[in-house]
């Protein structure tokens, strides 16, 4: 992944700032595993974080191939990006945590989630050096370099389609599969009627997860999108959202 680097100096005003108004900087972005070449994909759109373009290339290919596998053709999908990966910050309601969060975590918990808070303080000492001046949301990564997550940054592919609802209504239906049939808050469909629906998509986002190393998470909604909870957690239809086109 690390090609023949552009220098941060040409670099560094690309980085974006989180809602506090606090910009990334390269030292941030080098303590996540970035590059400023990463950096610059990911501003022109060639490929979001975590990957190259070429990899970006295949991860299009091989979603796009497994929906006709099973079925579904481009015409009947909106398909989008979300999360840090796309945004390099995680949502609003995730925050960076501070020195005062790990050591408020309870023991039991941290043993539970495998948390070293030793190894989390010293991240952070290393990171800022006790100054506050610090992002108030995620960057990409970040709780993983961190070792607060044990899974780094997931690929959040959000697809939108009525043709493919309708499938997964009759999994849903006939499929003895529990639960509501969408996340009454969120939009998205049953999540086991959605793999059992789309088993070829289900080999994908597992083939990618285990080629990028890290998560792959694709969710269905209806062709509107996810519903608009504003200015609670919303993932609806935005003018910036990156959406993932078929490769030429």
């Amino acid at each position: 992944m690390n090609k023949p680097d552009v220098p941060w100096q040409e670099t560094a005003a690309l980085l974006p700032a989180d809602d506090s108004g606090r910009r990334l900087t390269p030292t941030d972005a080098n303590f996540v595993g970035l590059t400023a070449q990463q950096a610059r994909w990911w501003k022109m759109r060639e490929a979001p974080l975590g990957m190259t373009p070429e990899d970006y290339d295949q991860f299009k290919a091989g979603l796009y191939a497994a929906l006709e596998e099973d079925g579904v053709s481009p015409d009947q999908v909106d398909i989008r990006l979300q999360g840090s990966a796309a945004y390099f910050f995680s949502g609003r309601h995730k925050h960076l945590w501070t020195e005062e969060d790990v050591a408020n975590l309870p023991d039991e918990v941290a043993t539970k989630e495998r948390i070293d808070k030793s190894r989390a303080l010293k991240g952070l000492m290393d990171w800022f050096g006790g100054s506050s001046d610090r992002p108030l949301r995620r960057p990409f990564d970040s709780h993983h370099k961190l070792g607060l997550d044990r899974d780094p940054s997931d690929y959040d592919v959000q697809i939108s389609s009525d043709v493919m609802v309708q499938k997964c209504q009759k999994k849903w239906i006939f499929g003895d599969i529990s639960g509501p049939f969408e996340s009454q808050q969120f939009g998205f469909v049953n999540k086991r009627a959605f793999r059992k629906a789309f088993p070829a998509l289900k080999r994908w986002a597992r083939r990618e997860g285990r080629r990028l190393g890290r998560p792959v998470a694709p969710a269905l909604f209806r062709s509107s999108g996810p519903p608009d909870n504003s200015p609670q957690i919303s993932s609806h239809f935005k003018s910036t959202d990156w959406v993932i086109e078929r490769n030429n």
